[in-house]
């Protein structure tokens, strides 16, 4: 009661599962900059089909674990982005929150790197040819 249904980033009159991952226009700017040029064809802001993305073995395993990865990346930075502006804290930028999941995502390669597990080794430049 008295709660604020809303979504804080777009006003949508009803924030849902479905739209704050990825209908709203604030959170669709992140996926589709995160994921487009990855998974091209297969492209899609709908939660049920980006599921079935993130299972699809035919993308190959640098392709699905990047996807994999910036998805997981995406839903906890959006969501801790809404919980900060419901509490009053003034939300990043989409192209902001961007360029924190890329560094994000550029470290995680390189920690994987270090480890000197082979099986991604194509993951640095498949990333920033999608860049």
């Amino acid at each position: 009661m008295g709660s604020n249904l809303s979504c804080v980033f777009c006003d949508e009159p009803m924030e849902s599962r479905d739209h704050l991952f990825f209908d709203c226009g604030y959170a669709k700017e992140i996926w589709s900059g995160l994921s487009r040029k990855i998974i091209r064809n297969k492209f899609t802001t709908t939660w049920s089909a980006i599921q079935a993305t993130l299972l699809d073995a035919s993308l190959g395993r640098t392709n699905l674990f990047l996807i994999r990865y910036s998805f997981q990346l995406a839903i906890y930075t959006i969501w801790r982005e809404r919980n900060n502006k419901r509490h009053g804290d003034t939300p990043l930028s989409h192209s902001q929150l961007l360029r924190n999941i890329d560094k994000q995502v550029r470290n995680r390669i390189s920690y994987i790197r270090e480890q000197g597990d082979k099986n991604y080794d194509g993951c640095m430049k498949v990333w920033f040819d999608t860049r």
